[in-house]
């Protein structure tokens, strides 16, 4: 069962996993909400739960191959250089999800791409174009700075951030007004300059509280 709780209550601590800083950039500091919001029906509240909940698990996936793609960038006959998985990282957060750039998704996410989310698989371009919009239409201000980027064979890690002002409704729970924060790790894996495979987890049960919902 779900109910309301104040900010007062709602300062969760968050662990994060380590990952060795690239660029010495300093973790930024969690903040909780400040308000409470408008009053959410249980049924609501319940349907929040499944946040990710895009697409059913294991509907009509085909997984990408392990084949390794190296780090660097790879010479692609001609017709130029494709992107390192730095590179396709950071266009990944800075371009399709910070500043919302849906049409790249086609670029640099593969057509058979399997998304892995908390609550079930999702596929291609349009499964993570369809996960961008739930977060910028609940946080059209959203930003996901990237903290620490690890790159290894044909894998790079992202431990990130997200930042945004509630202003629309998410999964049921009515906008705050409020900022809200969340923290997660990112694993893509990549094949001649595009994702091809892509596990996220997040402080999901943070981010509810931060919208005056909690588990009692």
């Amino acid at each position: 069962m779900f109910s309301r709780m104040s900010s007062r209550e709602s300062g969760a601590d968050e662990r994060r996993p380590q990952v060795v800083h690239d660029e010495g950039t300093p973790p930024r500091p969690e903040t909780g909400r400040t308000g409470d919001g408008p009053q959410v029906s249980r049924r609501s509240v319940a349907t929040s739960v499944a946040v990710l909940a895009l697409a059913p698990v294991g509907a009509g996936l085909r997984l990408p191959s392990a084949a390794a793609a190296p780090s660097g960038p790879v010479d692609d006959g001609g017709q130029g250089k494709l992107p390192t998985n730095e590179e396709l990282a950071r266009l990944f957060f800075d371009e399709l999800h910070t500043a919302g750039d849906l049409d790249i998704a086609d670029t640099i996410v593969a057509p058979d791409a399997v998304i892995h989310t908390p609550s079930g698989d999702l596929e291609g371009p349009e499964g993570i174009r369809g996960l961008v919009t739930l977060f910028r239409t609940a946080f059209p201000d959203a930003a996901f700075p990237m903290e620490d980027v690890v790159s290894a064979g044909d894998h790079v890690i992202v431990r990130w951030s997200m930042s945004g002002t509630s202003r629309g409704d998410f999964q049921g729970v009515p906008p705050t007004g409020e900022q809200v924060t969340t923290t997660g790790i990112t694993i893509l894996r990549t094949r001649a300059g595009r994702i091809t495979e892509d596990w996220v987890h997040f402080d999901g049960m943070g981010l509810m509280q931060q919208l005056g919902v909690v588990m009692v």
